[in-house]
């Protein structure tokens, strides 16, 4: 049988259930970002201090998560982290010619896939 001799070798098997870039041709997955979830806590001075009469002159702690939140991305979507990018490789030129030719329709994508909403890139 296929499981005796084909699969014979095989401990387990990944699945990638992934989006097609179209509707016309499947989609073979060389690659995938990652998510990532976390969960922060923010905590200020053991007195619990109204804005309205002390806004201003002291930290307020969500204000100041909200800064340091900010100086992570850019505007256009690159991550501002230092050392974030030394390890990734750059498109090989095999690479961008497959994208260049690949099925995808850039503005269904912008008007079906992300119900119209601004894309960071053009």
């Amino acid at each position: 049988s296929v499981r005796e001799t084909f699969f014979a070798d095989v401990d387990g098997t990944c699945i990638s259930d992934n989006y097609w870039l179209g509707t016309r041709r499947p989609c073979l997955t060389f690659g995938i970002r990652g998510a990532a979830y976390f969960a922060v806590e923010v905590r200020g001075g053991e007195k619990d201090l109204h804005s309205g009469s002390h806004g201003g002159a002291v930290h307020e702690p969500l204000t100041d998560l909200i800064e340091l939140m900010s100086t992570l991305v850019d505007s256009s979507g690159k991550i501002l982290i230092p050392g974030m990018y030394d390890e990734v490789a750059e498109l090989t030129t095999e690479e961008r010619r497959k994208y260049e030719v690949c099925d995808f329709d850039i503005e269904a994508y912008a008007n079906d896939g992300v119900g119209g909403m601004p894309l960071l890139f053009n």
